[in-house]
């Protein structure tokens, strides 16, 4: 998926925008060719919570770019993390918002983890970093009131995971890791933990609609998506044909879907 993120960082230098930017966050609305407006988000740095007051323009933002149709909200995220309850805010606000979460070449690490866990739908373009989540507070406390700590931390990161559709075995592999080292997920790590994935629920909602919009039935959509996946490949053409490698990759996969090929 390489050459469809260039092409998105191509559109973002040549279209107009309505945008805003606030500490590490910047916004961008895009009018596309087929109707329906994007809005592309970057967030980078350390997670403070400052992020949230800026993405709360959206909700006034797509109101304005789009009387009609819901923007699509593209998110890229580079973070060595932050705080982790901020994290944990900012997170249920992209999912409430329905946004597409993209850790881009630079990383995801930390509790910025549970930023990539909020995407609808989800694509990792760099590494994903996690440990465990420490306290900054230096003050004495007993084991008890340690423990305790703990297992709020605990149930709010589970209950969260459990929100985003994934697996408690991902918390489980957070705390493993100690906070003062970064275990980087692999590829096999990142498919069973489900952060390479799609939402389990939007794709099934996806499919239904592209279904319902091919007129096939559920086998055979099934069917021909994964003939499409087999089928249909990018091919890196170079850095001045971008565009033309996305979309002989787009019009690959409308023909198989569509029986043509």
């Amino acid at each position: 998926m390489r050459l469809a993120f260039q092409l998105i960082a191509a559109l973002a230098c040549t279209l107009s925008a309505l945008s805003t930017s606030y500490g590490g966050v910047d916004i961008k609305a895009y009018p596309f060719p087929d109707g329906r407006s994007r809005v592309l988000v970057s967030i980078k740095g350390a997670i403070t919570g400052d992020e949230l007051e800026t993405l709360q323009i959206l909700e006034t933002l797509q109101r304005e770019i789009d009387s009609k149709r819901s923007p699509y909200i593209l998110v890229f995220v580079e973070s060595p993390g932050g705080d982790w309850a901020a994290a944990l805010t900012l997170g249920r606000f992209l999912r409430k918002i329905g946004a597409t979460v993209l850790v881009t070449e630079q990383g995801c690490y930390s509790s910025c983890v549970l930023i990539l866990a909020a995407g609808l739908r989800r694509q990792v373009m760099g590494p994903v970093g996690i440990h465990r989540p420490y306290s900054t507070d230096l003050s004495p406390q007993t084991f008890s009131e340690a423990q305790r700590r703990y297992r709020a931390l605990e149930a709010a990161t589970k209950a969260y995971l459990s929100e985003m559709n994934l697996p408690e075995s991902l918390f489980d592999a957070i705390v493993r890791t100690p906070p003062e080292s970064i275990r980087r997920l692999t590829v096999l790590e990142l498919q069973r933990f489900g952060l390479s994935q799609d939402d389990p629920v939007a794709q099934e909602m996806d499919d239904a609609e592209e279904a319902r919009e091919l007129g096939l039935s559920k086998e055979e959509y099934l069917r021909r998506k994964a003939r499409r996946e087999n089928v249909c490949q990018l091919q890196d053409l170079g850095a001045n044909r971008i565009k033309e490698s996305v979309e002989s990759y787009m019009n690959c996969r409308k023909a198989v879907m569509q029986g043509r090929r």
